[in-house]
């Protein structure tokens, strides 16, 4: 199976919409995605929704960029780094 466990979608700065990922894995016969836009989970219910019914497994993701200094690292001078979190836990309000 062919994974893509690190994209992004318009809500960040992908340039495909939601809908557009879907269909271009599917055309590429991509069996499992991960949206993981740049700190937002923005699309996540909609790539789930949509990624069932065209039967591609997918994960909900993100993007985050932490941005850190210590006095004694690198002179004091920032440091940034991104990480992927997966398989987040989406609640609804109820």
């Amino acid at each position: 199976m062919t994974i893509d466990l690190h994209i992004h979608s318009k809500s960040s700065d992908g340039k495909l919409a939601v809908a557009e990922i879907v269909f271009a894995a599917k055309n590429r016969n991509i069996g499992f995605i991960s949206l993981t836009d740049h700190d937002s989970i923005e699309c996540q219910k909609d790539a789930l929704l949509l990624t069932k019914a065209k039967g591609i497994r997918c994960v909900s993701g993100v993007e985050l960029n932490v941005t850190f200094s210590n006095p004694k690292y690198r002179e004091g001078k920032s440091v940034s780094l991104d990480f992927l979190g997966i398989n987040l836990i989406l609640q609804t309000k109820s």
